[in-house]
């Protein structure tokens, strides 16, 4: 069955949990304008997140005295069944293309619709926690008995959880990245650091980064592994720090000048104001997983100023 009708059909399942949702932090689900796709608005004290059930995808995050901390193409269509070209995209039960060119890029959950399991509110931030529905499991692609929930908390920082549980019979292996698209102001201050000596697969070339700052000047696509599990991306304006953990790899991407002007919802000049790194399970870090066992990937975004 086609992806985007699959998703269409537990639509319904989105609205039951709106007479839980109170006001104390200000949370509300919301559609939006292009073609109606439903997403939770959530304003703390602290910060400003906007989740969506298609792909479980956050899309904003913002904290309190911080920028915008996620990149979103301000020529994003939002069409349903088709994944969103910002925020934290899931890609789940594989990275990238698959052996199979029938098999849909980085996976199928990122373009379907999650249930909203629960919201709580506790003092200092809002958890939100969702559930892709078992019944929307492709078998041809993925016939295998798992579940998969995806945990936020909301607060000063972000933190974000992906946990795969085995339910099958046999032992299964997966990759899996947390696909984060990171705002910046330029790329040209740009430094990212916390890859030193770590080693590197980049079209298709093994190397090892001897620098101790990336600096961004052309296209990039470097698939890290043995990582340390925190990386900083830091501008003249302050840092984004990204903590990871059960995650010893790491994708670091910016298409640059000419790659740009051939993606779908990206313009000409994105690139001056985005990098994707990505907290992944890739290449020697795939998940191994025994019958009833369960894998959480996930990572700690903050946001510290600059002081000078």
């Amino acid at each position: 069955m086609d992806i985007a009708l699959k998703s269409v059909m537990i639509n319904k399942n989105i609205t039951q949990f709106d007479e839980k949702v109170t006001m104390r932090h200000q949370i509300s689900t919301q559609r939006h304008p292009q073609h109606g796709l439903m997403y939770l608005d959530i304003k703390t004290p602290y910060s400003h997140s906007i989740i969506f059930f298609q792909g479980a995808q956050i899309t904003h995050f913002q904290p309190k005295d911080g920028p915008p901390l996620l990149w979103l193409s301000p020529a994003e269509t939002f069409v349903p069944g088709k994944g969103f070209r910002g925020g934290i995209p899931i890609c789940w039960p594989w990275f990238g293309t698959h052996p199979d060119p029938n098999y849909p890029q980085h996976g199928f959950v990122r373009h379907q619709l999650w249930t909203l399991d629960e919201i709580e509110e506790q003092p200092d931030a809002v958890v939100v926690r969702m559930r892709y529905p078992s019944k929307l499991l492709l078998k041809e692609f993925w016939p295998h008995a798992t579940e998969l929930y995806v945990t936020f908390t909301l607060g000063k920082s972000l933190h974000m959880q992906v946990t795969t549980t085995h339910r099958g019979h046999s032992a299964i292996e997966f990759t899996q990245a947390l696909h984060s698209y990171f705002a910046i102001p330029d790329i040209d201050t740009l430094r990212v650091q916390g890859l030193n000596q770590t080693p590197y697969i980049e079209f298709g070339q093994a190397a090892v980064q001897t620098e101790s700052d990336v600096h961004i000047t052309q296209e990039i696509d470097r698939m890290y592994h043995d990582t340390t599990p925190l990386q900083q991306l830091q501008t003249d304006k302050g840092s984004i720090f990204i903590e990871r953990e059960n995650s010893h790899s790491c994708v670091l991407w910016n298409p640059w000048i000419d790659k740009a002007r051939q993606l779908t919802c990206f313009d000409d000049d994105d690139y001056q104001r985005m990098v994707c790194l990505e907290t992944c399970n890739i290449l020697n870090d795939k998940v191994h997983l025994a019958p009833n066992q369960s894998h959480t990937l996930s990572h700690h975004i903050f946001w510290e100023a600059s002081t000078t």
